[in-house]
Formats: C-alpha cells, structure tokens, sequence
C-alpha cells in the first residue's frame, strides 16, 4: 500500500510560534507531511525561514513583506535579501505579499507601492509569488494584469467571477485555516 506524502505550501514555523520546531516537523511526518513551504512576511522571519530551509532537506521558503508588516526600511531589506538568494533552490517564491484593506485602509497607497516593487522583482528574478489578497480584490486582480507572474493566493475574499479571471492567469488558491496549529 502505497502512502500519500503532502506538502505544506503555506506554513509558518517560526520561533515566534513553536518552541520546538523539530518536534513538530517529526509529529507533522507522522502525518504524512514530508515536505514545507515557509512562508516570511517580515526580513526577520524571511531569514528565519531561509535558516529552516537550510536546516532541513524537506523545507523551503519564500521571502516577502505582508501587507500587515511595512514598516519604514523594511522593503529595501527584504529586496536585498531575496536579491543576494535569487540563485538559493530553496527559496522557491516571493511571498507572502500582497493587500489587506480588512486590517488597514488607511495605508492603501504605501501597500501598492510595495506590493508592486515586490511584484516586479518576481517578474525579473521569474520567481512565483504567494499573494495575500483580503478584501482587495480588484486592486489586487488591475495590479497582477501589469505585470507576468504566477503563484498562488492566499486568503482570497472575492468572488468566482474573479477567482476564473486568476486561473486563466496561471494562479492557484490556498486557503487560511484561523486558529489552526
């Protein structure tokens, strides 16, 4: 009997939520997850994340700013960062970026222009990017048609209609499961 293996292609296993995080890559084997997307939303947990993937065979990240973490400086860190790992397999996508008006409406304008720089460089490195998009359908759906990139998004809040116009572009759903660990 042949078992099947899943990957993870959305965690956070940082520090910041697990005391041990090789207990909880071995309890997640014994559920028949042998492999880990680590997703940074900050240049802190980006490099944390980059560490893990270097520790562990069956881990890999992706670097990014959310839209919930700028914070002055922090773009220009992580655009270097992923700029001096663009050759590192591991670092398999730009990500977790994107918009969240449900949390901040008022810094509308600062998240595009980070959304957008990040955006351009998954386009010039042809890396994917894992997109945060809450609440901000059609901003995030008019800034994706600027530019060529494919990956996945991550807590989407808009309708079929549009979720059809993101599949024609090459992109994928992931879901958010609150509370779960």
């Amino acid at each position: 009997l042949e078992v099947l293996m899943f990957t993870d292609t959305h965690c956070h296993l940082y520090k910041e939520y697990y005391d041990n995080i090789d207990e909880v890559i071995k309890e997640s084997h014994k559920e028949n997850v042998d492999k880990y997307i680590i997703s940074g939303t900050t240049f802190n947990n980006s490099l944390e994340g980059l560490e893990l993937a270097d520790k562990y065979d069956e881990c890999y990240c992706t670097v990014g700013l959310h839209p919930e973490d700028i914070t002055d400086g922090e773009l220009e860190k992580i655009i270097d960062l992923i700029k001096k790992n663009k050759d590192n397999k591991k670092m398999v996508a730009i990500g977790e970026i994107g918009l969240d008006y449900h949390w901040n409406k008022e810094n509308k304008e600062v998240q595009i222009e980070v959304f957008e720089e990040q955006l351009k460089l998954a386009q010039e490195l042809g890396l994917p990017v894992i997109i945060h998009a809450r609440e901000a359908t059609m901003d995030t759906l008019n800034i994706i048609k600027k530019y060529n990139v494919i990956g996945v998004l991550h807590s989407y809040s808009g309708s079929l209609e549009i979720a059809k116009e993101y599949i024609k572009r090459g992109f994928y759903f992931g879901s958010e499961i609150s509370g779960f660990k």
